[in-house]
């Protein structure tokens, strides 16, 4: 059984290898290592690379995944509008929820990617989705689309 990977312990271990002391590097490796393996995963699938964005003639509209930046911004533009930034963010939500309805419908997700990306429709729910949170769930449905 595999056991759920705590983001915070793992962000600190990976603090810790720049330590000064090596056998503290070590024990932050190894510990490092025994959560990722206890979550069964391994690093390709923990490091993702990025994705390339341009859409090949072999995909269709239903594959490919907007990731253009700067349609979208989380601050106020120059102008001192602040209607347009809210207005992004809105398309930016309603892009990822249906990213995240698209691999909730494949019925050979698991239990622990379905829980993680309700959670994510949660966060979206209360304002609680950045910029990067949305990159991150574009590059999984494009891994998982594949």
């Amino acid at each position: 059984m595999t056991e759920p990977l705590d983001r915070d312990v793992v962000i600190r271990l990976l603090d810790q290898l720049g330590g000064d002391q090596d056998a503290d590097v070590l024990e932050a490796a190894r510990d490092l290592h025994a959560q990722i393996t206890a979550a069964g995963l391994n690093w390709d699938e923990l490091l993702m690379p990025d994705v390339d964005t341009t859409m090949d003639s072999t995909e269709t509209d239903e594959t490919a995944v907007e990731t253009d930046e700067t349609a979208v911004s989380d601050h106020s533009d120059q102008d001192g509008d602040d209607a347009a930034p809210s207005a992004g963010k809105k398309g930016k939500n309603a892009e990822t929820l249906a990213l995240i309805e698209k691999l909730l419908a494949k019925p050979d997700r698991s239990d622990a990617l379905r829980e993680e990306l309700e959670d994510y429709k949660e966060d979206i729910a209360q304002g609680e989705f950045n910029a990067k949170d949305h990159q991150y769930v574009r590059a999984l449905y494009a891994r998982l689309a594949k």
